[in-house]
């Protein structure tokens, strides 16, 4: 297990908000290590919110999907996860920008150069100072 991290400063605890976005293969524990660095934090009174793109995708397009649905080559089952990953996106924006909400987890798999850029640009787009933390999860 290695975390790399980008943007940290946290010698003097969270300034502004924060994003962590999680990073890895399906089934490695990105949901688990959310979960529990969210508990943790909520626990030290840093309010913090999990944005898991799986429970929007599962809510948006149906649970009881094949391997098929996962395929890079099915552009209609692509279509799906994108907008449920923009879904969850704006959701958690949406929540950084009207709560007192300090730290927001976006957990999906995130491996792509794409989809990296996709959230920074989305946080950019917040107009505050937001703190982008790249977990990736080997």
């Amino acid at each position: 297990m290695s975390f790399h991290t980008r943007s940290v400063s946290m010698a003097h605890g969270l300034s502004g908000k924060t994003v962590c976005a999680m990073v890895g293969l399906p089934a490695r524990g990105k949901s688990y290590i959310a979960q529990k660095l969210c508990r943790y934090l909520n626990w030290l009174g840093i309010p913090t919110q999990v944005f898991n793109v799986g429970n929007y995708r599962r809510k948006m397009c149906g649970s009881s999907k094949t391997a098929e649905f996962f395929d890079p080559k099915n552009e209609e089952a692509e279509e799906g996860r994108l907008r449920a990953a923009v879904e969850a996106l704006n959701e958690m924006v949406d929540w950084l920008r009207t709560s007192d909400g300090q730290v927001a987890i976006y957990d999906a798999t995130n491996t792509s150069l794409t989809r990296r850029q996709m959230i920074r640009q989305n946080c950019e787009e917040l107009g505050l100072h937001v703190q982008i933390i790249i977990l990736d999860y080997i």
